[in-house]
């Protein structure tokens, strides 16, 4: 087996992906670009053997509070991936070849600590592959709905609160579908802009919101928008490859008011469901679910109830691998003090408002 570094050059990367025929959205070209956007190093490698692309690793350095780690922009980097063609006892030995590579060059470039994830995989059989390379267990957990079921079998699982929410959002709004066929990148500003509007703030750099465009142009992805008097109130983005969507984004209007008795989530998500269902979609991942506090993960009041609001659209819930290796013993106790510190402050302040 041989390493050879992409530096940008991902011409077989797709390819490789769209052969799994498995959950990989987060692997292709376009997302990746966008995911390391502020890298200071691109390390990115295949594994090749007999000139047959056996595994893909995106690999950052990024710089964080002046420490070199393995991640993306927002903290965890999905990879490394080894073909699911492979039997397991060669996928197994690629694995190794990997870790053992990544090992080798945090040494060359004074890596503190690395952060690897790997997404669901709801037709395959898998498992936390980091803990085998001493990687600390960070996992969380998604949520995902099997768009094989019937119409009303999906209906059946909906939150019972959610129904009628649904039906009036349905009829009471307008809904706008934008993919490479129509793309529009005025009306992608209008997100963009109604995404800064609704967090208050500039959140992430435009170039983040242009390569968002490039994945719907890419067919990776698609806009759905929502309409009252003809003007967007929401948007949704959804990120999809080799039948798997994945609903990464919504913005909305804080300014609207005219239907705001009418909630707009509830229907554009259901909008989302039907739709990709009709055009044969397998997998819908609402998105991560957060119960509570972990020693490595500390949600807001605002993600937990995201998380509970997504969970009343049904589906099922799958473990969200994720796994953190130190290679500075110095950062591991200051982390572990930090986490440990703040994770009973929170339980304080939990046991007193359960008291």
């Amino acid at each position: 087996m041989d390493i050879v570094f992409q530096r940008d050059k991902y011409s077989e990367w797709n390819e490789f992906i769209s052969m799994q025929k498995l959950n990989l959205w987060a692997y292709t070209r376009e997302f990746q670009c966008q995911c390391g956007l502020t890298k200071v190093k691109d390390l990115s490698f295949a594994v090749i053997e007999n000139d047959q692309v056996l595994a893909i690793c995106p690999l950052y350095v990024t710089c964080h509070e002046k420490i070199n780690q393995f991640s993306d922009d927002s903290g965890y980097l999905r990879s490394p991936l080894a073909s699911f063609i492979l039997s397991e006892k060669k996928r197994g030995k690629v694995y190794d070849y990997i870790f053992t590579t990544i090992d080798t060059l945090a040494k060359d470039y004074n890596i503190a600590k690395a952060m690897f994830m790997f997404d669901p995989q709801p037709n395959y059989k898998y498992y936390n592959l980091f803990l085998k390379y001493n990687y600390i267990n960070t996992s969380l957990l998604t949520q995902v709905i099997d768009l094989s079921k019937t119409a009303a079998e999906l209906r059946k699982n909906l939150r019972k609160s959610f129904k009628s929410l649904i039906n009036k959002g349905l009829k009471n709004y307008n809904y706008y579908i934008m993919t490479k066929d129509n793309a529009d990148y005025d009306i992608h500003e209008q997100y963009r802009k109604t995404h800064i509007k609704a967090a208050g703030r500039e959140t992430r750099p435009k170039e983040t919101f242009d390569q968002q465009f490039d994945q719907l142009l890419a067919k990776q992805a698609t806009l759905i928008g929502v309409l009252w008097n003809n003007n967007f109130v929401q948007f949704n983005y959804f990120n999809h490859f080799n039948g798997y969507v994945y609903y990464a984004s919504a913005a909305d209007d804080p300014d609207f008011s005219e239907g705001y008795e009418v909630p707009i989530g509830h229907a554009i998500i259901q909008y989302a469901i039907n739709y990709f269902k009709e055009y044969n979609y397998n997998y819908f991942e609402l998105g991560w679910q957060y119960y509570g506090n972990q020693l490595f993960d500390y949600p807001s009041e605002k993600e937990k109830m995201i998380s509970y609001f997504k969970r009343g659209f049904g589906g099922s819930t799958y473990p969200l691998y994720r796994g953190i290796k130190y290679y500075d013993k110095s950062l591991l106790k200051l982390d572990l003090i930090k986490n440990a510190n703040m994770y009973c402050e929170q339980f304080d302040e939990s046991f007193n408002a359960e008291g």
